[in-house]
């Protein structure tokens, strides 16, 4: 993730197709992969009565995480974006910085259009050192990860699952015994 993430602060106005989907595809991978390790970190580190609160409080931090790393990249976007079109004469930088990234080819005119494309490019990959950073703090979490094989847990918790059917089975069918006696002594 963190190789994927600085990749992708390469990026330039002509970066080509095969790049941005190579690294962005490179970046999902790393990320995809981490946020699964977590639950499963949980799952095999913590006691069986602390997995369920365990799993609940990773996912809510990772959408923790998220909601506040997103305003915290859309503030250096802003911030990087106005800073970097204050260079380009003859431009309005509000209403520049109000209108999407679609919209710029219609809007901005021809003779600008280059230089407001580079600034635009500049405050994305500015943006982006926010997520090569968090990837980079993932590996010293993942360092210190207790290492556990959980092989023989597994195998321990089908056990527990057989064993734990078997005796709904034999409860199930003894309370429809019970029951049924009852009703006919009834």
């Amino acid at each position: 993730m963190t190789i994927g993430a600085g990749l992708i602060t390469t990026f330039k106005v002509n970066t080509g197709h095969a790049e941005w989907i190579g690294y962005q595809v490179l970046f999902g991978f790393g990320l995809g992969f981490g946020m699964q390790q977590a639950s499963m970190s949980a799952q095999a580190c913590l006691p069986k009565k602390d997995v369920m609160v365990g799993i609940a409080l990773m996912f809510f931090m990772q959408g923790l995480g998220g909601s506040i790393f997103i305003s915290i990249g859309q503030v250096i976007f802003t911030n990087s974006l106005v800073r970097n079109l204050k260079g380009v004469p003859g431009l309005d930088l509000t209403s520049v910085v109000n209108m999407g990234a679609t919209e710029l080819k219609e809007k901005v005119p021809k003779e600008l259009l280059g230089s407001v494309l580079v600034a635009y490019n500049k405050a994305l990959m500015d943006t982006m050192y926010v997520a090569v950073g968090c990837a980079a703090a993932t590996i010293f979490a993942a360092i210190f990860m207790e290492w556990k094989n959980i092989k023989g847990q597994k195998q321990a918790g089908e056990l527990a699952v057989k064993e734990s059917a078997k005796e709904e089975k034999i409860m199930s069918a003894e309370f429809v015994k019970e029951g049924s006696v009852k009703s006919i002594k009834k």
